[in-house]
């Protein structure tokens, strides 16, 4: 649960290795890239840095090609047996593969859709000549008429049986019924050539939808449909055959384009290698990368038996040499690692702070937002949008929502109602709850400030850890302070005298005042002394001041914890006490809907909060988060 270790690798050999040196450490994705140097500025490029990575379209044309097999089938009716990859000596040849492949998809697809097409075409024309069944007369005579137009369709049953004296007294058109239905009635008008465009007019207002025949229906009704049954039989058939040829294709193509994605993918990082390989003397090469210690190892191991003459060699980080930062966290942790990235990655010899955050984030959203049923809510709410939104604040929500859940118990609180089970009840003990708050808030500095003592000696910084305000010197000081006032207030008693907690309060503000000096003197820098003392004796006096008070408000805002739990508590009361005063359904909807908003609005407001204690009260005590992530050179 840190930031991962790691060692700068040296790979260096003559240019022979050199494709077996790049392809290899390109098929460990935990290799990552380091830029050459300054001081070998002066050799020669393998490939220039300008130059365009020709795998990385290549990448998104498989990913492409793989959405679009994703998108017709069902991922079970798609093959996963491994395949042989085919492997090309260049890009071009790679994506002339990708290039047939997709045309062969694309044929396949537009034979489907084309057989697709004409048999929903011939399923609607037969349907549509069911309803015309009852003319005898082949199509083809009635369309030769030269006085008279035909037209074919259908009308609303309720406007034909309304206007049915109305369609009689038309003395140019005769509308001839051939079959009512429940909802439409169909049939066919014939109208006089020279009142056709009238008459259209007229049968429209009665909502007359026409119906354009194909010629291929030009016969009996009754025949017409005899052959399309025929016909539709024969494109069923060839339908069913032409998607079961796309299917079979696209199953055996989709695990090869899924390994021949992994394969550019490490092409590609190859290429982006090979741009900060340095070539030396025209016979030897040599490139730099970040790994851990398990694959620096294994790395040595694997390109020592490839047979050819590579060697590595390996320089431990430093503040010259700073790998990017990698985290690794348990399972259970990971998902706050995005409030870690979101203020900023660790340094390398930082903490890493996400089981922290992971740990304190939950404690305190449960004690704010504290109720059995209400968390019930947000562990299933954050179920469903991890499963079917693939969002990662799912986790977390499912995550909290556990911690509301424990603490929903202790206050006795299900759904706002505080009478099924008993518990510590927020507001019957206000001063309780508000006390315990500013209490969390005092050991929560403390920590904080043992994470920056860990820091600073990790970095050998003294002034970090030994006398700045959330080193040794602001731990004595705080907790002296705390000491005495508890005494004062007659709370409690330590049994440490105050002459001693006095003592230690001068000479923690002393060390703090004179923290940068000080600091200089044990590092042995002869610069210790400051140039102009009287303007750094008032400088320090006032950031003293401010120390002070950045104590006394980092404190008091923990308070926050416990007003958000009274507020909860209270809301939900005015709630109950809204619902009480009607009865049956009504009651149990005002229930409902209150609870609703209680968790979409203070449920929002708590997690703002909550993260606001995060990276203000605590992350600014001992976190700075000035880490550089991996580069990814192949996006």
């Amino acid at each position: 649960m840190a930031v991962v270790k790691q060692k700068l690798a040296t790979v260096s050999g003559s240019k022979e290795s050199l494709e077996t040196a790049v392809l290899r450490c390109a098929s460990a994705e935990e290799f990552y890239l380091e830029e050459p140097p300054g001081s070998v500025g002066t050799f020669r490029r393998y490939i220039a840095p300008g130059e365009t990575n020709p795998y990385i379209t290549l990448k998104a044309k498989v990913k492409s090609l793989l959405e679009e097999i994703n998108s017709l089938f069902l991922p079970s009716e798609l093959n996963n047996s491994s395949c042989a990859v085919p492997v090309f000596s260049s890009s071009e040849q790679y994506a002339d593969y990708l290039r047939e492949m997709e045309q062969k998809l694309s044929d396949f697809e537009c034979d489907v859709k084309n057989l697709q097409k004409k048999l929903e075409e011939n399923k609607i024309l037969k349907e549509q000549l069911s309803h015309l069944q009852s003319i005898n007369t082949p199509l083809r005579e009635l369309y030769e008429f030269e006085y008279i137009k035909i037209r074919f369709g259908y009308l609303p049953r309720e406007n034909y049986d309304r206007f049915e004296v109305y369609i009689g007294s038309i003395q140019s058109a005769i509308f001839l019924p051939s079959s009512i239905e429940k909802e439409f009635v169909w049939g066919m008008y014939l109208t006089l050539r020279d009142s056709s465009a009238e008459n259209d007019k007229v049968f429209a207002t009665l909502g007359f939808k026409r119906v354009r025949l194909p010629s291929k229906a030009d016969s009996l009704p009754s025949e017409s449909i005899h052959e399309l049954e025929v016909e539709i039989a024969q494109q069923t058939k060839m339908y069913e055959e032409a998607k079961k040829k796309f299917h079979d294709y696209a199953a055996d193509v989709y695990k090869e384009l899924s390994e021949c994605g992994d394969y550019l993918s490490v092409l590609a990082r190859a290429f982006e290698i090979k741009k900060k390989v340095l070539i030396i003397n025209d016979k030897n090469y040599t490139f730099y990368g970040w790994a851990n210690n398990h694959l620096f190892d294994e790395l040595r191991n694997d390109l020592k038996g490839a047979g050819v003459e590579i060697s590595v060699q390996s320089f431990e980080a430093d503040d010259v040499n700073e790998p990017p930062v990698v985290l690794k966290n348990l399972r259970i942790f990971r998902p706050f690692q995005q409030f870690v990235e979101m203020y900023g990655l660790p340094s390398y010899n930082e903490i890493d702070p996400t089981p922290f955050v992971a740990i304190t984030y939950s404690i305190f959203f449960g004690m704010m937002f504290g109720d059995v049923g209400q968390g019930a809510v947000l562990v299933l709410a954050g179920l469903a949008a991890k499963k079917f939104m693939n969002l990662k604040f799912g986790s977390i929500l499912s995550i909290i929502g556990l911690f509301s859940i424990g603490f929903g118990f202790f206050y006795g609180s299900i759904f706002g109602d505080e009478e099924i089970i008993h518990g510590f009840k927020p507001m019957e003990n206000v001063n309780t709850i508000l006390i315990s708050a500013v209490a969390i808030g005092a050991l929560m500095i403390t920590v904080c400030s043992i994470l920056n003592i860990i820091n600073g000696i990790r970095q050998k910084n003294y002034e970090k850890f030994l006398f700045s305000p959330n080193g040794i010197a602001g731990v004595i000081f705080y907790w002296s302070v705390l000491i005495l006032a508890i005494d004062m207030l007659g709370i409690g008693s330590f049994g440490i005298p105050s002459d001693v907690l006095k003592i230690a309060i001068a000479v923690s503000l002393f060390m703090m005042f004179a923290r940068e000096p000080l600091s200089k003197l044990i590092a042995g820098r002869k610069d210790w002394k400051p140039e102009k003392a009287g303007e750094a004796a008032v400088e320090n006096f006032f950031e003293l001041f401010e120390i002070i008070l950045s104590y006394i408000t980092n404190t008091i805002s923990f308070i926050r914890i416990g007003a958000f739990a009274l507020s909860h508590a209270s809301m939900m009361a005015v709630v109950f006490m809204i619902a009480n005063q009607q009865s049956g359904a009504v009651r149990i909807a005002i229930i409902i809907g209150g609870n609703l908003l209680v968790m979409a609005l203070e449920g929002l407001v708590v997690s703002i909060q909550v993260l606001r204690l995060e990276f203000y009260e605590l992350f600014s005590r001992f976190y700075e988060g000035e880490g550089h992530e991996v580069k990814d050179y192949t996006r």
